[in-house]
């Protein structure tokens, strides 16, 4: 309803893939999978839907959301982990980038050798016109948000 509202205007949806149940059965990583994987391809054209960069939620190790390479007909886009939540609780200094950049180069081999969770993200893989690429922050009261002088 809200993607049909918008089309008229050119805007988009970004709909946060973030599924947590107490009350499911099934094993939290796999929730948002069982979600919105069957919903591939049903959402409006201007829809894209943002997926965290790993199935859990933001640990400092875990493997690629198995959602990409799983929505072919729907674009994706990244959620990083940008704050140190769960990082050091913005009291230590953590450098993200290599996390990123192995997410990134992760081979779901979906297309065969190269079809790398970029490839998703960028629309290059599935021929996409929406992609983006988003980071979750938390701020705080502090005079520089986050409290920690790299924040």
């Amino acid at each position: 309803m809200l993607a049909k509202a918008l089309q008229p205007y050119g805007g988009n949806v970004i709909w946060r893939a973030f599924v947590y149940s107490h009350e499911e059965k099934t094993e939290r990583s796999l929730q948002a999978y069982n979600e919105f994987v069957p919903l591939d391809g049903q959402f409006e054209k201007n829809v894209s839907i943002q997926v965290k960069n790993g199935p859990i939620d933001f640990q400092p190790r875990e493997p690629f959301s198995p959602m990409f390479g799983a929505m072919p007909k729907t674009p994706l886009a990244m959620e990083f982990q940008i704050t140190h939540e769960y990082l050091g609780f913005s009291t230590h200094l953590a450098y993200l980038a290599t996390l990123y950049k192995e997410v990134l180069d992760a081979d779901t081999r979906v297309k065969g050798i190269g079809s790398t969770v970029a490839k998703i993200i960028d629309g290059t893989l599935v021929n996409k016109n929406i992609t983006a690429i988003a980071g979750v922050a938390n701020i705080g009261s502090d005079r520089n948000w986050t409290g920690h002088i790299f924040g």
